[in-house]
């Protein structure tokens, strides 16, 4: 079995005591004197630890003694308390580099050598009276001992090798105001190297400790100088830049123009018709009966149509196959599940809905208390909260309406259901027609009902409704016929918005044959479609005898291909640089414009399904045609 030998290096050997006494500058016999002058010996039995720490570490402000201290020749000075505990936690200087040296080898450059002894008996030290200080001078050196004295401890085996490390200790620094030339520059010429040295170190470690001041490399500056520069000079190329671009963009945004309607170029936006969704809800805001109301112009009139909300949605989802669906799936938040079923409303119309009213039946009664009561034509026997009326002319109190129009009879058709809607509303419309109150109908008159209520009762009203058949499978599920909505939609909102982004393609038409209105016909067959009219005006120069449909979107090569064929002429051209604030640009030349009518009559709505028999309103093969109304078309002077 053999002993694993320990990878530790040896400690090295202590020095023994006589050396250590020596070093400390301490008598062999433990008595010092001097002078006449008796000095405390240092008790046999105190530790190299208590002997090492009386020994002050010497900081380049104390290499001159202040004022008159006593300092015996290898001795210890007295310090203040504040100097004792400053100095007490440094790591370096005099006292480190002592107890490195009696705590283990000696450092390299360095030998022992013997104690010399002048006219005296050895280690006897001399007791030295350092004289005040004037205040009109620096620092006093220290006086060289006399007589007995230890001079020094150490030599230095190799001075060369031992003032090279020093020079490369640091430049000179400044101590206690005056300019030293080097570390232990302050020290007086005769110093001992050790005592050198260990100034030397002390002063590194407070350079560490105070990092230094560091300089920055040249080329540093020259970068950090170019960068700035460069940075400071792209200013004015960037703000150049972005004004450019500002200025010549065209995503959404819209300028009229200030030409003269007659002059080529003449734009001018197109206001869509004003449109308002009303919800009649009940007491938990569950709406139990939707109408889209639109407005036709400054004259008055409008049109209102009524929806089923069991009406199918154009784009059934989970759990959402009818417009009450949409509410159902949020019933817990009523105002926001209303806005969703709003949403589903506007895309089944495709048509977009300026606002949103919510009235219950207390509003429905604040709204008509003006002009009540209301006499009616009942299409069938009903019993509302109570009364029953039956069908003929009844009259209804402000009380009743809300509760009349919520009601519902068993086996009760939408078309039936509608038709209670349209007595109601014919009745209010007219009331408020005929008032010469200025409260005919409660709240502003510039927006909500106050608007929109003067506005209908102004002018006649078209009433219909969604165009619905009973799904055979699906019970209480409506199905829509979207070719008769959309003639529907087409006559109540001639001017739509988009729904939703991207829902219609809006479209701007320009007349590039003279500077005259856009026909209704062409405007209708944009809408009809499925476009929306945005801006409508004159062409950038007039005799245009082709059509052109520009377009920069790829995805509006169909739309475009579609529109050319309704309009009978035109070739479609893909521009990437096409302006972006609309989807297509139409320039009319005399090939559509020569054969299209400046004005169409409004098609008259059936108001009863191709299966029940039409009990109010007539369809379009019972009456003929109007003459059509002169009305001023938008883009005309």
């Amino acid at each position: 079995m053999t002993t694993e030998q320990s990878t530790r290096p040896a400690r090295p050997p202590r020095p023994d005591p006589a050396f250590r006494r020596a070093a400390l500058g301490l008598p062999a016999n433990g008595s010092v004197t001097g002078s006449g002058a008796e000095v405390r010996v240092a008790p046999r039995r105190e530790s190299l630890r208590d002997a090492l720490a009386r020994i002050p570490d010497l900081e380049r402000d104390d290499l001159t003694p202040d004022g008159s201290v006593s300092v015996l020749a290898g001795g210890v000075s007295e310090l203040s308390d504040e100097e004792s505990s400053s100095q007490d936690g440094a790591g370096g200087g005099l006292r480190g580099f002592a107890s490195r040296l009696l705590n283990g080898p000696l450092p390299d450059g360095y030998e022992l050598e013997e104690l010399p002894v002048d006219d005296g008996a050895a280690g006897e030290l001399i007791e030295v009276e350092t004289p005040p200080r004037s205040p009109d001078t620096g620092p006093d050196p220290v006086e060289e001992p006399v007589g007995n004295r230890i001079d020094d401890l150490f030599t230095a085996v190799a001075p060369v090798a031992a003032a090279t490390s020093l020079a490369e200790a640091g430049p000179a620094v400044d101590v206690g105001g005056e300019k030293d030339d080097g570390v232990g520059g302050g020290l007086a010429e005769d110093a001992p190297d050790w005592l050198v040295l260990a100034a030397a170190e002390d002063a590194a470690i407070r350079a560490r400790q105070m990092g230094g001041s560091h300089r920055i490399p040249m080329w540093r500056r020259v970068l950090f100088a170019v960068t700035v520069v460069a940075l400071l000079a792209s200013v004015p190329a960037l703000v150049v830049s972005g004004l450019k671009l500002v200025s010549e963009s065209t995503d959404g945004k819209f300028s009229t123009s200030v030409k003269n309607p007659t002059d080529p170029g003449y734009e001018e936006e197109v206001i869509s018709t004003p449109t308002q969704l009303l919800f009649q809800v009940d007491a938990t805001g569950r709406p139990v009966a939707a109408t889209l109301m639109s407005l036709s112009g400054s004259d008055g009139g409008g049109a209102l149509i009524y929806i089923p909300l069991t009406t199918e949605v154009r784009q059934p989802g989970y759990g959402v196959d009818r417009l009450i669906g949409a509410y159902n799936v949020l019933a817990e938040d009523p105002a926001f599940a209303r806005e969703h079923v709003a949403g589903q409303i506007a895309t089944l119309l495709n048509v977009g809905i300026d606002g949103v009213i919510d009235l219950d039946d207390r509003g429905w009664a604040q709204l008509v208390a003006p002009v009540a009561p209301l006499t009616i034509v009942n299409p069938d026997p009903i019993e509302v909260t109570g009364a029953t009326f039956a069908s003929g002319t009844i009259e209804l109190g402000a009380e009743q309406v809300g509760p009349y129009l919520a009601a519902e009879v068993p086996g009760e058709s939408s078309f039936n259901r509608s038709l209670r809607h349209e007595a109601v509303w014919t009745a209010w419309l007219k009331a408020v027609g005929e008032s010469d109150r200025d409260d005919a109908v409660p709240g502003e008159r510039s927006a909500g009902m106050g608007l929109f209520a003067r506005g209908l009762a102004g002018g006649p009203v078209e009433f219909s409704s969604v165009p619905v058949e009973p799904d055979p499978e699906i019970d209480n599920l409506l199905r829509v016929d979207f070719t008769t909505l959309a003639d529907i939609m087409l006559a109540a909102v001639p001017m739509p918005d988009s729904p939703a982004p991207g829902a219609r393609p809006t479209v701007r038409l320009l007349n590039g044959v003279e500077p005259e209105p856009i026909p209704a016909e062409i405007l209708q067959t944009v809408v009809q479609i499925g476009g929306a009219v945005t801006v409508v005006g004159n062409g950038p120069s007039f005799g245009r005898d082709e059509t052109t449909i520009v377009y920069a979107n790829p995805e509006l090569r169909g739309y475009a291909e579609l529109l050319a064929a309704g309009l009978g002429g035109g070739k479609p051209r893909h521009d990437p640089e096409a302006e972006d604030s609309v989807g297509l640009t139409v320039i009319l030349g005399r090939d559509v414009i020569e054969g299209a009518s400046p004005t169409t009559t409004r098609p008259r709505v059936v108001t009863s399904p191709p299966s029940a028999p039409a009990s109010s309103g007539s369809s379009a093969e019972d009456v003929p045609d109007e003459p059509a109304d002169e009305t001023q078309e938008p883009g005309g002077p």
